[in-house]
């Protein structure tokens, strides 16, 4: 397994950790396994511009925050941000399409 695809195993576990504390875990895991790809690019591409640059930056891409903040000229401190409100954003949106 590349590192790409450990950073992202490793995103999923993490954002899966936090749902847990909101919902039981296999309601969310039933949730994601409803929705198509294209359901959860759409939710993806409903956050704020630079939420969705930095999350796909991050998640998708593999990316550290420190490659984010220098590539959108921002702080590293303002990518983990962005990174952290898209995160509660799609949790918003997953328990909204349960």
């Amino acid at each position: 397994m590349n590192s790409a695809n450990k950073k992202k195993e490793k995103e999923n576990f993490i954002l899966a950790q936090e749902h847990a504390e909101h919902m039981p875990m296999v309601e969310i895991n039933d949730a994601i396994s409803r929705m198509d790809a294209e359901r959860i690019h759409r939710l993806i591409m409903e956050l704020p511009p630079v939420s969705q640059k930095v999350f796909n930056l991050y998640v998708v891409d593999g990316f550290e925050h420190k490659e984010i903040a220098t590539m959108l000229g921002i702080s590293e401190g303002t990518s983990k941000w962005h990174l952290h409100n898209s995160r509660e954003q799609l949790k918003e949106k997953l328990a909204k399409a349960m």
